[in-house]
């Protein structure tokens, strides 16, 4: 288990890349004006400019490499003692494929508009691959590529570097795990599904996404595209007016949740 010093590291590192990433934006804006500039002659004006770029976009890939722990596989999947995470308590053991994740977290910095417009609860999600070996990996869309568009906006990624497992540094407040009620084979189909999204360097995060869009994507769309290829609907809506506007357009992780099959693991 990591240090003292390492979780203040890590914790302060992932806040600062989160506010470097919302400056993001700002950056790539402020290369446009300063490529401007530099074309009127105004080379002082467009070195501040480019400075302040260049700030940002590595800043925001320097800190958020910090703020994500490159621990090893779960205990249990990589010859250690344990299947249980010491932080959250997952059972890694447990997992299979095709098993949905969902989380909720004080770290996220869209949990506020996320929770309250779609009017969920949970506010991420993604989907188990057991490997052959069996290590874990989460398939999942969590739009925290810097610069935007990056590869890994839709990605694989070992369990034990998700929140799931590290509790994201103390961030984390609810998790749960469901089992689509689906034969194994089946459920590892999904997962696969899942797996060639993330594999397709096309695919990018973008949370206004229809479900239409092939290349467009955000967690809890992945996840129920998933399902959708084999045949079996992992959203149900909450008959309130914010589902019914959404209907047909849009999936949020309580919807998954009330769909996703029955609990396996909780917090």
């Amino acid at each position: 288990m990591a240090s003292l010093s390492d979780w203040v590291l890590q914790g302060v590192a992932a806040l600062l890349g989160g506010l470097f990433r919302l400056l993001v934006p700002f950056a790539v804006l402020a290369f446009l004006v300063a490529a401007l500039f530099l074309a009127v002659g105004m080379r002082r004006l467009a070195g501040r400019f480019f400075g302040f770029a260049a700030v940002v976009i590595v800043g925001s890939a320097v800190l958020t490499s910090i703020g994500s722990p490159d621990q090893a596989w779960p205990p249990g999947q990589g010859g250690q003692d344990s299947c249980v995470s010491a932080d959250t308590g997952l059972d890694a053991c447990a997992i299979e494929s095709g098993d949905i994740l969902l989380s909720r977290g004080t770290k996220n910095f869209d949990r506020f508009w996320i929770e309250n417009w779609a009017d969920t609860h949970f506010i991420h999600t993604a989907i188990a691959e057991r490997a052959p070996d069996g290590g874990v990996t989460v398939i999942e869309a969590p739009g925290r590529s810097s610069p935007p568009g990056g590869p890994d906006e839709v990605r694989r990624v070992p369990l034990a570097r998700t929140a799931w497992w590290t509790h994201e540094n103390g961030f984390l407040e609810d998790w749960v795990v469901l089992r689509p009620p689906l034969p194994a084979v089946v459920r590892a189909e999904a997962a696969t599904h899942a797996g060639g999204v993330a594999d397709d360097n096309a695919n990018v995060y973008d949370i206004l996404a229809t479900k239409a869009d092939p290349h467009h994507w955000y967690c809890s769309k992945l996840v129920w595209a998933a399902y959708q290829s084999v045949g079996f609907d992992v959203e149900v809506e909450d008959p309130n007016p914010v589902d019914r506007v959404l209907a047909g357009h849009w999936v949020t992780p309580d919807d998954v949740r009330r769909g996703g099959g029955a609990v396996v693991q909780a917090r």
